[in-house]
């Protein structure tokens, strides 16, 4: 598995966290600013290219999505 690949697939583990962790403090009543967007950052630009346009990018055929 290329970094790219591992890196790709870590910041959407990471994401799908951060989507449980806000509907969690929803359901339990925490207050907090929904408008406000949660920032998740990526440093590996193969990564960024695969998230960015993962139809036409060659790399994302063999990852299990």
């Amino acid at each position: 598995m290329s970094s790219s690949e591992a890196e790709y697939i870590g910041l959407s583990e990471a994401c799908k966290e951060i989507m449980y962790l806000r509907q969690l403090l929803a359901s339990i009543d925490v207050n907090f600013d929904s408008n406000k967007s949660s920032q998740l950052l990526g440093d590996n630009q193969g990564a960024l290219a695969i998230a960015e346009d993962p139809i036409n990018h060659e790399r994302v055929k063999n990852i299990d999505i």
